[in-house]
């Protein structure tokens, strides 16, 4: 009976450390957030990108601007024109994100081609209702079929199923110890 008391604890505890671990937000559902809330001129502007990690072929940016004003949470910009232009080198790419592809009508989103791996300069720029603004991040695309490998995560799970087959081993044993 100790035994088993002792196994639950420990698997309650690794669950709720587990729990515990720092997770990253994503937005419509998917995606690395790349900039949050940031400012560009009268606007603030959030952009997510897709795949995570971002690799050489067809990749998603989702973006979500709302107005610039103090304590306005809620203030969506819904009929701007959202140009997207990146940079590498000399190649260069040309989009527009509109609502016609998004998930969400709150969202501007643009499905397009990158062709080569490196760090690639993104501006997003918004010409709206209230003016035009301009915000920039940076990137890293890998070669295609690169991999960044979230050890943190597959180790919690190969954690989880060690404990739980600990645990059936534990009370199967009990069982015929009885």
């Amino acid at each position: 009976m100790i035994k088993k008391i002792y196994f639950t604890s420990i698997f309650i505890l690794i669950v709720g450390i587990l729990a515990l671990l720092p997770v990253t937000a994503y937005g419509h559902g998917g995606g690395r957030p790349q900039l949050f809330r940031e400012p560009a001129g009268p606007y603030l502007v959030s952009v997510w990108s897709l795949p995570d990690p971002m690799t050489v072929g067809e990749v998603n940016l989702v973006v979500l601007v709302t107005g610039n004003q103090e304590g306005a949470v809620d203030n969506y910009i819904l009929d701007a024109d959202i140009d997207i232009s990146l940079r590498r080198g000399l190649s260069t790419v040309e989009t527009r994100a509109t609502h016609d592809q998004a998930t969400n009508n709150l969202f501007y989103e643009s499905y397009f081609d990158i062709d080569r791996a490196g760090t690639w300069n993104v501006n997003v720029t918004v010409n709206g209702p209230a003016g035009e603004g301009t915000a920039s991040f940076s990137m890293d695309v890998l070669d295609e079929g690169g991999t960044s490998i979230n050890w943190l995560f597959y180790g919690g799970i190969g954690v989880g199923i060690l404990v739980i087959v600990g645990l059936i081993w534990q009370f199967m044993t009990e069982e015929e110890e009885v």
